[in-house]
C-alpha cells in the first residue's frame, strides 16, 4: 500500500488532503515529461522523426510525443529494413541485429509513456496532447475545457506542473479561496491577474512564474515578495 505523506495543517481541509493527492497523482507525473528512454537507436531512424528527440551528450532519448500512424509506418519500415542489411551479413551482425529488435515496439511504447498525460485530471476524459519548447507539454480537455501539462517559471527557470481551469468563478486573496474556488484540481496555485487564471505560483520559488518582472498588484503573495 502506498503511503502518502500528509502535513498537519492539511487535514485541517478535505480540500488541501485531495490536493495533496492530486499532486502526488498527477503533480510528479507531468514532471517526468518528457520521459528519457536508454536504447540504441540508428540516426538513420531519427530523421524526420519529430516524436523522438535525441540527448546527444547522455546517450539518451527523449519521447515528446505519441507518433502519428505514418511516423510509425515509416519508422518500422526503415527498421526492418536495417534489420534485413544486417541480416545479409550473417552471423557477425548478430548482436547489431538483436539491438535492432529490442526497438520494434518503440513507437506502441512511446504512446503507452504519453498516453497518461492525456487524461484530464478534472473530468478523466482524453485531452488534446502538445508537445512544446522547455521539454514542457499541454493538454486540453474537450469536455470540461481545462488546460493542465508543465510550464517553465520565468524567475528559477524550473518547470512546474499545473492545472488551469476555464469555468470557475470567485475572488482570491481571502483564506481558503483556493480550496472554496478549485476544490483539489490545482498543482500550482494561480497567480491572480486581472480575475483570471492563467499565470501561477512557481512551487518551486514562490513567485509568479509568467515573467521575470511579474509582479500582479492585486496578488497578495506577490506584494508579499515586493
Amino acid at each position: 500500500m502506498p503511503i502518502l505523506p500528509v502535513s498537519p495543517l492539511d487535514l485541517v481541509s478535505l480540500e488541501r488532503i485531495a490536493r495533496a493527492i492530486q499532486w502526488w497523482l498527477n503533480g510528479q507525473r507531468y514532471q517526468l515529461y518528457p520521459h528519457r528512454l536508454s536504447a540504441n537507436i540508428p540516426n538513420f531512424l531519427l530523421q524526420n522523426t519529430g516524436w523522438l528527440k535525441k540527448d546527444i551528450e547522455n546517450n539518451l532519448f527523449y519521447v515528446l510525443r505519441q507518433p502519428s500512424l505514418e511516423e510509425t509506418n515509416n519508422f518500422k519500415t526503415n527498421l526492418e529494413s536495417l534489420i534485413k542489411q544486417a541480416s545479409a551479413r550473417g552471423s557477425k551482425a548478430k548482436g547489431e541485429i538483436s539491438e535492432l529488435q529490442k526497438i520494434v515496439d518503440l513507437p506502441e511504447q512511446a504512446e503507452r509513456i504519453i498516453q497518461p498525460l492525456k487524461i484530464c485530471p478534472v473530468c478523466h476524459a482524453v485531452g488534446s496532447f502538445q508537445s512544446l519548447n522547455n521539454q514542457s507539454f499541454k493538454c486540453e480537455c474537450s469536455e470540461c475545457k481545462s488546460i493542465w501539462g508543465t510550464r517553465t517559471c520565468g524567475h528559477c527557470n524550473m518547470r512546474y506542473p499545473y492545472i488551469q481551469m476555464t469555468s470557475v468563478e470567485g475572488k482570491n486573496g481571502q483564506p481558503g479561496w483556493v480550496e472554496r474556488t478549485l476544490g483539489r484540481d490545482v498543482l500550482a496555485v494561480p497567480c491572480w491577474q486581472h480575475n483570471n487564471y492563467e499565470s501561477f505560483i512557481c512551487p518551486n520559488c514562490g513567485k509568479c512564474a509568467q515573467t521575470q518582472s511579474s509582479q500582479h498588484p492585486t496578488c497578495v503573495r506577490c506584494q508579499s515578495k515586493t
